[in-house]
Parts: structure tokens; C-alpha cells; sequence
């Protein structure tokens, strides 16, 4: 079997950045008289999405017995990458895996991932269905690397009964009066911490800042992108430093903001505003806060091309047979199974991209804000580029991002730094 090998920085950020070294080999002839155990592994620990998946692959047996036992294998999100890593280095892939989008340019120039193009040919799985916007990331001329298997545009989720309570003006008030801007966001997060109903005003518990993929809110927002085509850094451009220092004012000035050694419960009633993903409302158990989503705000220019998040499931190469696995994942992405999981994810197939299929995620979604603030923002949104590098330009540059959350940070020196240690990286790629 090949063992495609990542090198050993990277394995010990927990980094997928490169083809190190492989051998010849190839998979596993399977067959119902020897069937092939397969493993998948995932982040979610939700054993009703774990059970779902189990249940699909028993449907896929029926008619398929060369596969024998699937075992989906729970990995948290912090070590997720790391560990896959580890896995790939020591022979013992997965058969499928679940990758987040900043990563995946990486895995498929190391060639750890299976051209799974062929799931195209099959008119009953209908990759057409898929937007055009949601497989970019892991299209690759004719080669398709993986499925769209969670997609959203982050809305930005409130707490109406804290706005109520403070007696201050909604986003959704503001996207009525034309004023949903960051500027307006940002008044209203002091408004909310200073009247004393909550502790932060706004958060994107997702970044807690260190995440710096997620600062693509802020860097859209402004207009800023910071590797511009995968190829140079935009760090340092006026218009990156601008929605930096947005952010460190969120902190250091209005105090509205959790700082370095703070952490927000959005579900406990203590922010009143967050970015994030409808399934943050499952957490929510007091029925005194209630909640409602809007669209991101937006970009300082009047556009409204919001960040979008992503997840693909995709067929490992050093994996017992890719063209079983690239038949199971098929069928786990399929249009039925499609359906069935869109009551945890939102999919990227545009026929299930309907209110009533979409608030499912949530008793707490209407199917108003499952138009404005989930499907239409999803189908405008278009993908951040990631350079190939991007694991390795995360961990060199985290260092110098990390020091511009302190009071007095140079933020420009800082940005400049980034880019500085940034180029080289970019240069090599190119």
C-alpha cells in the first residue's frame, strides 16, 4: 500500500502541508467472500449523526457485501487534523474522512486524496445538484476530491430576549432601517454590554483568537483577503488592518468582545450577538432565551459576498480500496442520504436548499430566517482561495497574529511581520 508522508513540522502542528515521500502499491481487491472492514473518521462526537452514518452503510451493504464492518471514527476538531496526519504517516489511513475546506488544497497537492470524479457518472447521485460554489475548493480541472457534506454562511445569530431586556436596537431593526453594517454591529454590542443584561455584545466562538481562518469574517468585510489567489499575502493591506483593528477595539476599547483567557456561552444568555452555525441554537436549553438570525453585515463596500464555512468528506488514496470507499461515499452523499443529514447540516445540493428542509436544523429556525439568513447568503458566497500552503502559513505567521491581541499591539508592525515570514512560504509554492 502507498504511504503518502507529511513532513515532520507539520505533523507536529497538526498540519497536512505536502507529498513527502511514497511507495508503489495499490488497494485491496474486496469481495463477499472477503469483505473489507472501512473506518471514517469525523469530528462530531453527536451520536445520532454517528448512528445515521452506521445506518446508511448497513444500506450500502445490502447490495454491496464486499464491504464488511464501518467504523466511524470520533476525532476532536482540535487534534483532528494532527492526528489524521499521524494516521497517513504511520500506513494506517482512513477509508473516508471529513476535511475542513482551508485544508484541503494541501491534501490534494501531497496526493493523499482520490479523484472520485466517477461519483459524476451516476445519474441517480446528480453531482449537477451540487452549487457551483460549494465544490471549487475540491475541483481540480475534471478531478473531483470530495462532497460538500456541511455548508453555511455563518449568519449571525441574537438574542432577542437580552435586546428586549436592554432596550436596544435589533440587527434585524437595522437591516429594516438599512444600517445592518459592522459599524452598526458594533454600536449596539457596547450598547448591549454597557446597559449590563449581558457580558459580551458579540463573539465568533469559532475564532477565539487563534482560529485565523475564521477572521475571513472580518477580512470579506472589509474587503481584505489574506492570500489574494493563493499566491501573495494581503495581511498587511490597509484594508486588513482595518477589520484587525475593528476587532482589537471590540476588546480593548468598548469591552464588548471576549479578550485573551475569556470564553462567551451564547447558550447561557451571556453575549448577545454570535457568529456561527444554526446548530449552536440545539444548545440552547432555557426557554427564557430566545433567538433569531440575520446575514452577516454588510461589506464596507455595500456587497454581500459573507464568509462561508465548509466541510467535505473525502476518499483517502493509501486506504484499503479507494474504489470501494468512492462507491460508499456515493451512496453517503447521495441524494436520499442528502435529505436525511440535512437535519444536521445544511447541504450544498441546491433541491434541498428549500425553508422547510433547511429549518429542520433547529425547532428554533423559521422558515424566514432559514431563507434570508442561511440559503440566500450560502448561494451568494463564494469560497476564500487557499494556497497549498496554507497549514504551514498558518502555523508561521500564528505567532506574530497572536501578539496583536494586547492592549498597546502594533497591529501594522504585526500584520507586516505575518507577511514577512508569509512571503518565503508563498515563494516556494510558486
Amino acid at each position: 500500500m502507498r504511504t503518502h508522508r507529511l513532513t515532520a513540522a507539520a505533523v507536529a502542528g497538526g498540519l497536512a502541508v505536502g507529498l513527502v515521500a511514497c511507495s508503489g502499491g495499490g488497494g485491496t481487491t474486496a469481495s463477499a467472500e472477503d469483505p473489507l472492514d472501512m473506518t471514517m473518521t469525523v469530528w462530531t462526537s453527536d451520536e445520532t449523526i454517528i448512528a445515521t452514518l452506521e445506518s446508511f452503510a448497513d444500506d450500502f451493504r445490502e447490495e454491496n457485501p464486499e464491504l464488511g464492518d464501518f467504523t466511524v471514527q470520533s476525532i476532536p476538531f482540535a487534534d483532528y487534523t494532527k492526528q489524521l496526519s499521524v494516521q497517513l504517516n504511520g500506513g494506517e489511513a482512513p477509508d473516508l474522512a471529513w476535511l475542513v475546506e482551508a485544508n484541503v488544497p494541501a491534501f490534494i497537492a501531497s496526493g493523499a486524496l482520490t479523484d472520485i470524479s466517477s461519483v459524476r457518472e451516476d445519474e441517480e447521485f446528480d453531482a449537477a445538484d451540487y452549487l457551483e460554489n460549494v465544490t471549487e475548493q475540491v475541483t481540480d480541472g475534471e478531478a473531483l476530491y470530495g462532497i460538500p457534506f456541511s455548508n453555511g454562511a455563518q449568519p449571525v445569530i441574537y438574542n432577542t430576549a437580552a435586546f428586549e431586556a436592554a432596550g436596544v436596537e435589533t440587527p434585524q431593526q437595522l437591516i429594516d432601517k438599512g444600517e445592518w453594517t459592522w459599524d452598526g454591529l458594533r454600536r449596539i454590542a457596547k450598547e448591549m454590554v454597557d446597559s449590563g443584561v449581558v457580558t459580551y455584545g458579540f463573539d465568533i466562538p469559532q475564532f477565539a483568537l487563534q482560529n485565523y481562518q475564521f477572521m475571513g469574517v472580518f477580512l470579506k468585510g472589509w474587503g481584505a483577503e489574506a492570500y489574494p489567489d493563493g499566491t501573495s499575502c494581503g495581511l498587511a493591506s490597509a484594508e486588513s488592518e482595518e477589520a484587525f483593528q475593528y476587532l482589537h477595539d471590540l476588546i480593548f476599547v468598548d469591552d464588548s468582545y471576549p479578550g485573551p483567557g475569556e470564553t462567551s456561552a451564547f447558550s447561557s444568555g451571556d453575549t448577545a450577538m454570535m457568529v456561527g452555525s444554526a446548530s449552536t441554537l440545539n444548545t440552547i436549553t432555557d426557554p427564557a432565551i430566545t433567538t433569531r438570525m440575520v446575514p452577516q453585515p454588510d461589506n464596507n463596500d455595500g456587497g454581500d459576498d459573507y464568509f462561508m464555512g465548509q466541510a467535505y468528506v473525502s476518499v483517502l488514496a493509501d486506504g484499503g480500496s479507494p474504489e470501494l470507499a468512492t462507491r460508499l461515499l456515493q451512496h453517503l452523499t447521495g441524494a436520499a442520504a442528502s435529505e436525511e443529514l440535512a437535519g444536521f447540516y445544511m447541504s450544498g445540493r441546491e433541491s434541498l436548499l428549500e425553508p422547510s428542509i433547511v429549518s429542520q436544523a433547529s425547532e428554533r429556525i423559521t422558515d424566514d430566517e432559514a431563507q434570508t439568513a442561511m440559503i440566500d447568503p450560502l448561494k451568494k458566497a463564494q469560497q476564500i482561495t487557499y494556497p497549498v500552503s496554507y497549514p504551514e502559513l498558518a502555523a508561521a505567521t500564528k505567532p506574530d497574529l497572536d501578539s496583536i491581541w494586547q492592549p498597546a499591539a502594533d497591529i501594522g508592525g504585526q500584520l507586516e511581520k505575518a507577511c514577512a515570514v508569509s512571503e518565503p512560504i508563498l515563494a516556494d509554492e510558486g
